[in-house]
């Protein structure tokens, strides 16, 4: 994900920076929580064509509060349950396993 800060104009708005943020990072929870603070950069860094992060810091900060909340008739065993199958999906990702076999893995569980 692609967290990008603006200041907005009468005319145009111009670009203050960008931060990058893996997916794989984001934890679940259908609570708001403390907010994290994450450093704006001027570039992105990209590798074979990916973006993997940002460079050269612009001095400004940003609070942000990212999750992945659950769904709403997820309750008690099966939201813990469903939380553990995701956070299992995310390592694999994370690993590099080929997407061909998450796919049959997603099936297997039967993600909501």
């Amino acid at each position: 994900m692609l967290l990008e800060l603006w200041n907005k104009g009468v005319l145009w708005d111009k670009l203050l920076g960008v931060h990058y943020l893996a997916l794989t990072s984001v934890q679940y929870s259908n609570e708001a929580g403390p907010g994290k603070w994450f450093q704006i950069d001027q570039e992105l860094e990209t590798r074979n064509g990916q973006t993997v992060g940002t460079s050269r810091p612009t001095g400004h900060s940003l609070l942000v509060d990212v999750r992945f909340e659950l769904p709403y008739d997820a309750q008690g065993d099966d939201a813990e349950e469903l939380q553990a199958k995701l956070q299992a999906l995310n390592r694999l990702i994370e690993v590099g396993v080929n997407f061909s076999f998450i796919s049959i893995f997603i099936s297997i569980l039967e993600i909501y």
